[in-house]
């Protein structure tokens, strides 16, 4: 037996192998990315600093977004939606995606 190897530019791969005799055939075809969700709260503090909470929903402190104990939350880039403000009554429910690129 032989044995070839084929080299792919990177992400794509072969799909729908075929042998026919002496000859092989393949389609070039993208890999899948990866796409993940996680669902969360963003609101903002009273400095402005921008926070995603993951697990609960965060509540307004007298200059502060809080969470409960343990409960995780991020920092994020503060430009990020400029419509969630401080003086909202409630944080804003989001749903985001992650893609492999």
């Amino acid at each position: 037996m032989k044995e070839a190897k084929i080299t792919l530019p990177e992400g794509f791969k072969a799909a729908n192998i075929r042998v026919d005799g002496n000859v092989l055939s393949y389609d070039v075809v993208p890999e899948e990315k990866q796409v993940e969700e996680i669902e969360g709260w963003i609101a903002r503090d009273g400095c402005g600093n921008l926070y995603l909470c993951l697990k609960e929903q965060p509540y307004k402190g007298y200059i502060e977004c809080g969470v409960k104990r343990d409960a995780p939350f991020l920092h994020i880039e503060g430009r990020l939606f400029p419509s969630v403000k401080w003086e909202d009554s409630k944080p804003t429910k989001v749903r985001i995606k992650i893609e492999t690129i």
